[in-house]
């Protein structure tokens, strides 16, 4: 039992509204025992619930007092508040539980006998008797807010369903290296295998390849990033921060994913991104809201720039694997790299006047020359803004295009009635051949980092132009070098691969037909 000084300072335990948060409180609970399996059954029209885990099990003296108000197994002393190493701490959740159901639970620990126990709706032990159980507690929930029946009419069933599914694929991705099943109505709903990395858990959650996920690693900090060119979303919905086991909301986080992805997707899309924090608990505040949905977090400048510079790094470097659908008797059977080119691309030739066709150790390679050559220009104007006198150019503008121009540090003076005469020019257009529509773009650009982008397109070489062998050579090794090679600053695609396994078995150049087909002829 808490001393009540201690109890005192915690903040009201989360009300058990639905059916979603007993789930996510036994979890949690499990997981403090050190399971590394959980399963998870729901019976929506019994309104019961058990959840089962093959953690470290409870002792008969825990058994008799674990569902009274403040008692935990996880916090001793005031002190430990703001060192918090584990998922629950207030001891509030199953004496939430027990006052809105009927709850039992049975338990064992590595080489001791089997208990069940139930409670009365206070929390207060009401039996205990012995049970054949392995290792582990089984947690069961019956008749859920059968005291609150006005809450049951309120609650959807399908939608509670849903919910509890939902919440077990939050708590997938925090915990990569948890088994998670759910069985709803004694049918297997869900079945989250345990892995080894989180990207191969963000890919299992939500259905992506492995190809198109790229894994960065830090002291503190596991990130998947999902390839722009390849994957996005609609909304938001699948970015996702974790800390120390946890999702958690934090819009300051949020705001530098969304500004590293800046200018990598098309526009009305969101990347796709796992951040997984591992923090020392002195940095965790878990006391700022009590489903421990946010928190308080220290050193937070040091951790937005290690993020922005994970995010950088997942970024950079080429990925080798065809786009999908494309050459579909490989697709099943081909292996992808990830991981910057094992060598230079090798220009081979211009298709179209529009394609760069290269060659690669690994396979063959079509880049856009557009959007290739808009990236490498984006990028070098994301260095120093340099701005060099040029040759008058007098051109109308209105008041706010002139206020653009000179925001971007270029010389303008009125020049007569609605004529404005500019004097200097970014260094990138002094050799322009048609410098005023490029200053008229500019001026409509609201702010450096559009201006830059409308730059970079107005200077790419356009599709449709003959270039030589040497030049497509020049821009394939300074696209290399860049930092986003995947997509241009409007989030198009850049580049296509094809693998030698690809090209090989397309051409079916593995395939033995008729093996021994001389000597049956014989």
């Amino acid at each position: 039992m808490l001393p009540e000084a201690t109890q005192r300072l915690l903040r009201a335990g989360e009300t058990i509204d639905q059916v979603a948060a007993v789930v996510r409180e036994l979890v949690d609970n499990a997981l403090d025992a050190g399971a590394d399996e959980v399963t998870v059954q729901y019976w929506p029209e019994r309104w019961q619930v058990q959840v089962s885990d093959n953690g470290r099990g409870l002792v008969t003296a825990d058994l008799r007092v674990c569902a009274e108000r403040h008692t935990t197994s996880k916090l001793y002393a005031i002190e430990e508040l703001y060192q918090i190493a584990s998922l629950g701490f207030r001891g509030e959740a199953l004496f939430a539980i027990a006052a809105v159901s009927t709850l039992t639970i049975a338990s064992r620990t590595a080489g001791g006998e089997g208990q069940q126990a139930s409670y009365d709706p206070t929390g207060t032990l009401l039996k205990l008797e012995p049970i054949g159980l392995g290792a582990g507690t089984v947690v069961t929930v019956r008749e859920l807010f059968g005291c609150l029946p006005v809450r049951q009419q309120f609650l959807n069933l399908k939608k509670e369903t849903q919910q509890v599914a939902q919440v077990l694929r939050r708590i997938a991705l925090a915990q990569p290296g948890v088994t998670l099943r759910l069985i709803i109505n004694d049918r297997p709903r869900l079945h989250l295998l345990g892995v080894s990395n989180p990207r191969r858990r963000l890919g299992q959650v939500l259905g992506i390849a492995e190809g198109d996920l790229r894994l960065v690693v830090q002291d503190h900090l596991r990130l998947v990033v999902g390839l722009p060119d390849r994957i996005s979303r609609p909304r938001s919905d699948a970015m996702f921060i974790g800390v120390n086991g946890r999702l958690v909301e934090d819009t300051d986080l949020l705001g530098v994913l969304h500004q590293s992805f800046q200018r990598t997707l098309p526009k009305g899309r969101h990347p796709v991104v796992l951040a997984l924090w591992d923090l020392p608990a002195s940095w965790v505040d878990w006391h700022r809201h009590p489903a421990k949905q946010t928190v308080h977090l220290g050193e937070r400048p040091q951790l937005e720039a290690w993020l922005s510079q994970a995010v950088t790094e997942g970024l950079s470097g080429l990925a080798l694997r065809p786009q999908p659908g494309l050459f579909n008797v490989a697709e099943a059977r081909t292996l992808y790299q990830t991981g910057s080119p094992l060598n230079p691309l090798k220009a081979l030739s211009q298709v179209q006047n529009t394609y760069v066709l290269a060659e690669h150790q690994a396979g063959l390679w079509l880049v856009e020359q557009h959007v290739c050559h808009e990236r490498v220009i984006f990028e070098q104007l994301s260095t120093p803004w340099q701005v060099v006198p040029c040759p008058p150019q007098v051109l109308p503008l209105s008041a706010r295009q002139v206020e653009h121009l000179t925001q971007l540090g270029l010389e303008v003076e009125a020049f007569g009635e609605g004529l404005w005469c500019v004097r200097s020019l970014p260094q990138l257009l002094a050799q322009h051949p048609d410098p005023r529509a490029s200053l008229r773009l500019l001026s409509l650009a609201g702010d450096l980092e559009q201006a830059r982008v409308t730059l970079a397109c107005r200077s790419a070489v356009k599709n449709g132009t003959p270039l030589t062998l040497d030049w497509l050579q020049h821009l394939l090794d300074q696209w290399q070098q860049t930092s986003n090679p995947h997509t241009c600053p409007h989030g198009r695609p850049i580049y296509l691969t094809l693998s030698n396994d690809d090209l090989g078995h397309y051409f079916r150049r593995n395939w033995r037909v008729c093996d021994n087909l001389s000597d049956r002829l014989e």
